[in-house]
């Protein structure tokens, strides 16, 4: 890369803007960092905006302290993407002149610039960031604000906000805000936020809720939060038993081999998935023999486990590269009837001790016959349009067909078969993403299948939809909407569309609100 770096620097003298902002660019994506001195240099004399925000963006995304001034003139930026680059920026740069201006950007007119602030207010960590983030809680309305400075304050182990917190809980909050609060009480409390978990379970709860309230226990250091981590690890929602396990391994290790025994056997695979990784965290190497017999029934195991067993074998075959049970988990891995998870095993074969097993993994079979491609393309001579109707109003997004004809094609058929109708959006991170179209609603569920991904040179910009993955070729129904541009995820997650009109309801989206019709239209809206 020190090559490639070398002849990127030269085109930031390129007398066409598009040039040096494409360099930039290209410096960030070559992780060039050694090389921020010159686009130090550049910014310092350039007049283009495109050109000076993409040379912000490297520095920002790179965490240069360095350049300091570069992100105190961004501050006043009519743009909100660079003025949240800026604060990104300042996140890393020490003293009080940094905490100073992050203080001030709580107050900005725009949502996910606040969202920045408050990061940053948090990665510096003093009594004063923390007061200042306690006394925005103490005024705040927005529920996603109010999550990321109660998660703020969780993981600065603040008690500056403990009485915003616990006014909020008698207002009756949001599930969303109920978990956040128990997470954060139980953080700076500790076993005195018991008994106030305790009322929680009393009363009928979410699954969401409960399942934080297994996070909390295991943030008590109290031997007597075993007990109700075990009732927990009963509950009927696997989402509750995923997070109730993960807090018993933490909280009773000496009895991790009942919990896995247990988890190993349960009847939804994220629990199983789970008991898997710890294996292999913990380098159970008695447990090989199992994950082989799971291994060797194949289709009746679901694709994730199977991938998470291949994962399993690598702090194994670190350890010994000639450890016969791990390579069998390798071995099963090629073998796999599933293209994902025989990719996966030619991965681990290739980096961890650099043996090329490309030629067992024979392409996926097609999903889509070339018929149906074939009529497609006669069918849409323009792109066609998805109108998504949800609890808080409707967006409408072009699908690019010309880009990623087979994502479209798959979006098409879930939509037009109702896959998505009542389903929510799970993940939402402020000045980030809005990500739904999960029927578990957790982030691990899709339809039966996966797709391919379809990467191309489409940017993201704010608006943008592209496809989650858990690794290439591992799409399915979730979607995602870009809150603000992410040029790092360019080239690494599918695009297949744009939002044209209703961002302000994309904007509005929080954990939980409802999918409730996705309608698709030929042509012009």
């Amino acid at each position: 890369m020190t090559e490639v770096a070398t002849m990127l620097v030269e085109f930031l003298n390129h007398p066409s803007p598009d040039v040096r902002e494409a360099a930039c660019f290209a410096l960030f994506y070559a992780g060039a960092k050694s090389k921020a001195a010159d686009v130090m240099s550049l910014l310092a004399t350039e007049q283009d905006p495109a050109v000076r925000q993409a040379g912000l963006y490297m520095l920002a995304r790179f965490g240069i302290a360095e350049a300091e001034d570069v992100y105190v003139d961004f501050l006043a930026d009519g743009d909100p993407f660079s003025r949240s680059l800026a604060l990104r920026g300042l996140r890393v740069v020490q003293g009080d002149q940094a905490e100073h201006y992050l203080a001030i950007a709580l107050n900005d007119e725009v949502r996910r610039v606040v969202a920045q602030a408050i990061e940053g207010l948090v990665a510096k960590d003093t009594a004063r960031a923390e007061q200042k983030l306690a006394d925005r809680l103490q005024r705040e309305s927005d529920e996603k604000l109010t999550l990321s400075l109660i998660d703020g304050l969780r993981r600065c182990e603040s008690e500056a906000g403990l009485g915003a917190v616990l006014t909020r809980l008698e207002s009756g909050p949001s599930d969303n805000v109920l978990a956040a609060s128990v997470r954060y009480l139980a953080s700076v409390q500790g076993d005195r936020s018991v008994d106030l978990i305790d009322s929680l379970l009393n009363e009928p709860q979410r699954a969401r809720v409960r399942a934080a309230c297994c996070d909390a226990y295991s943030l008590v250091e109290h031997s007597g939060v075993v007990s109700r981590l075990a009732v927990l690890f009963a509950d009927e929602d696997p989402m509750v038993r995923a997070s109730a396990f993960s807090a018993l391994c933490e909280v009773d290790s000496g009895n991790i081999d009942f919990y896995l025994g247990k988890a190993l056997n349960d009847s939804d695979f994220v629990p199983v998935v789970l008991a898997v990784n710890q294996i292999g965290e913990r380098k159970l190497r008695d447990y090989l023999p199992v994950l082989n017999t799971i291994m060797s029934r194949q289709f009746a195991v679901d694709v994730d486990i199977r991938r998470s067993i291949v994962a399993a074998a690598v702090p194994f075959i670190r350890d010994n590269p000639n450890d016969t049970a791990a390579l069998e988990l390798l071995i099963a891995g090629l073998l796999d009837p599933d293209y994902v998870v025989r990719k996966d095993a030619a991965q681990v074969y290739s980096d961890e001790m650099d043996e090329d097993h490309r030629g067992a993994v024979p392409p996926a079979r097609d999903r889509i016959r070339p018929r149906q491609i074939k009529r497609a393309i006669n069918k849409y001579v323009v792109n066609p349009y998805a109108v998504v109707t949800t609890s808080k109003g409707t967006f409408e997004f072009e699908m690019y067909f010309d880009v990623a004809p087979l994502t479209v094609l798959n979006f098409i058929d879930l939509a037009e078969s109702d896959f998505y109708d009542g389903l929510t959006f799970h993940r939402v991170v402020p000045d980030f993403v809005v990500q739904g179209g999960d029927p578990r609603g957790d982030g691990a569920g899709g339809p039966d299948y996966l797709i391919r991904c379809e990467y191309s040179s489409e940017p993201y910009r704010r608006g943008t939809v592209g496809i989650a993955t858990s690794g290439k070729d591992t799409g399915g129904s979730q979607f995602f909407v870009t809150l603000s541009p992410q040029p790092h995820l360019e080239a690494r997650y599918t695009v297949f569309g744009q939002v044209l009109e209703g961002m302000e309801v994309v904007d509005e989206l929080v954990v939980d609100d409802v999918i409730e019709q996705i309608e698709i239209r030929e042509g012009e809206l």
